[in-house]
């Protein structure tokens, strides 16, 4: 239960949907323009085959003030990659990694086991703070601190999350805006009609994954517009 917005140790969709809010990572995929856009790593190259250079952004913080550097990627690939650290799917999401290089204070390497065509594409790791991370990493889930649009203000098992606008976000651009809300709170996991009763009654925002039939029934209500998105998987 140490684990609530833990994206290692918990990678279920409504995780990914919170902590990409939360944190941010070397590089993201817009689907719109279907290229890959920088996020804290302004710039890279590729060296070889099996190695990618990244040029880290200078002027980001995490939410508790403190600035982001090399030493906070190394670190949390490194902790990834540990024997003893475990959890599911380590080797489906981060089996490819050889190693991660420090270049030095703002440029990292990563190197993969072999020649990797795909390589940028599985670059998704979120990047945590090594000073609050290291200090009890099961329980970096339960006090979230990241570099995302959003910060943390709660994160309570029965009660759900709350966050809030981060003021000091600096990397909003194509595919990944600002924060335009105030304040997001998500609710514990509850069933597809109860979520719609509270939908009606005003309690409730957004739900997602939602049947045909719900769909047309909270179309027909002028309270709620009824979109479908595109995305793309890799």
């Amino acid at each position: 239960g140490n684990e609530i917005e833990d994206r290692i140790y918990n990678a279920q969709p409504a995780t990914t949907v919170m902590t990409r809010a939360i944190f941010d990572s070397l590089v993201q995929y817009d689907p719109i323009e279907r290229k890959f856009q920088p996020q804290l790593a302004k710039s890279w190259k590729q060296l070889g085959p099996d190695t990618i250079e990244f040029s880290l952004r200078d002027d980001i913080k995490f939410h508790d003030g403190e600035p982001l550097d090399a030493d906070d990627v190394v670190y949390i690939i490194n902790y990834i990659l540990d024997p003893k650290v475990t959890f599911r799917g380590k080797e489906t999401g981060y089996g490819w990694i050889k190693e991660i290089q420090k270049i030095d204070k703002y440029t990292i390497r990563m190197v993969a086991t072999g020649p990797l065509a795909p390589m940028l594409s599985r670059i998704n790791f979120s990047v945590y703070p090594e000073h609050i991370h290291k200090q009890n990493p099961k329980d970096f889930g339960k006090t979230p601190v990241g570099t995302g649009p959003y910060r943390v203000t709660k994160v309570d098992r029965n009660d759900g999350l709350a966050m809030v606008k981060y003021d000091g976000y600096k990397m909003a651009g194509p595919g990944r805006p600002a924060a335009k809300i105030g304040k997001i709170e998500f609710l514990p996991a509850m069933d597809a009609q109860t979520q719609v009763a509270r939908m009606i009654r005003g309690e409730q925002d957004m739900m997602t994954g939602v049947t045909a039939d719900q769909a047309n029934n909270l179309a027909e209500n002028p309270l709620f517009r009824v979109t479908v998105e595109d995305t793309v998987a890799f």
